[in-house]
């Protein structure tokens, strides 16, 4: 078990922002074109500072992941970096992995 960044391991991308999208959003319309544009968002911001998001990966399956943005939206910009999302897949929920 291994924790990677995204950004190294972009594999894993699709399937990450596809399980946020289902985790947060209260309809899920359009499907792909969301997905699509959560993608194009990661992009932006990959390269900044106090950005990322941790997978963490056991024998080439995603477990989970935690994201870290640079604010907590425009009105806190003073809470910095931002531990914004934790998800660890249902299956693997309970044994400890977060």
């Amino acid at each position: 078990m291994k924790i990677f960044d995204l950004k190294d391991k972009r594999e894993f991308l699709h399937e990450v922002m596809e399980l946020e999208l289902l985790e947060w959003s209260d309809e899920v319309i359009n499907k792909e074109e969301r997905i699509s544009k959560k993608i194009d968002k990661y992009n932006k911001f990959v390269n900044e500072n106090n950005f990322c998001k941790l997978i963490l990966v056991d024998a080439n399956e995603l477990i989970g992941f935690i994201s870290l943005f640079p604010f907590d939206g425009d009105e806190e910009k003073d809470l910095t970096p931002w531990y914004a999302t934790m998800y660890v897949k249902k299956e693997y929920r309970g044994k400890g992995y977060s």
